[in-house]
């Protein structure tokens, strides 16, 4: 089974997106489930309460990203130093290893902070990051998760191999995977 990887970077104003975003990514999970691949969510809620022995805990939370397929950095009234770092530590990895692949999504600000403003000037050519990027802007949760999913689709489908039906003669042979509950068991046709 192929697991992909999916990081969430985003201040703590947005813990109950991230939390819509994990129970999307399960369900996501039972409807793929016999494609041979899931989804891993790395959010920070999810590692360990014990100091490390760094000392700092995003020391920890960064290390996930080295595994990571993708990091979906949320931003909406303003961007954290935590989730920068967690940006800037995706940029450099992305920059030796390929991956992860990097997405920013913006929700409507409701007050927004001078760090928001300073990370999107930081997105463009004369920026500190030297890009040409926009966020992708999102109205809501329902959104973001229709544009998490579209990234996530892309990684699924580079996962799985294309299977062609076997010609044997007159006949094509078609054989297929089914995940019935109770197990697998392989279904072969001719058609």
């Amino acid at each position: 089974m192929k697991t992909l990887r999916i990081f969430i970077a985003s201040s703590d104003e947005l813990k109950s997106t991230r939390q819509s975003i994990v129970e999307h990514v399960a369900k996501k999970n039972r409807m793929i489930e016999s494609g041979g691949v899931c989804i891993q969510v790395d959010i920070w809620e999810y590692m360990s309460s014990a100091i490390p022995p760094s000392g700092r805990a995003q020391d920890e939370y960064s290390k996930l990203l080295i595994n990571d397929d993708i990091i979906a950095v949320l931003i909406k009234n303003k961007v954290g130093m935590y989730t920068r770092e967690e940006f800037e530590t995706a940029l450099e990895l992305r920059e030796k290893n390929g991956k992860p692949e990097i997405c920013i999504y913006a929700l409507p600000p409701e007050k927004e902070e001078p760090s928001l403003g300073e990370f999107i000037k930081d997105l463009r050519p004369s920026g500190k990051y030297k890009l040409d990027y926009f966020p992708v802007k999102v109205n809501n949760d329902d959104e973001l998760w229709n544009s998490i999913s579209v990234e996530l689709d892309k990684l699924i489908a580079e996962c799985k191999p294309e299977t062609q039906p076997q010609n044997n003669g007159s006949f094509t042979y078609i054989e297929r995977q089914i995940n019935t509950g109770g197990g697998d068991y392989t279904e072969n046709n001719f058609k």
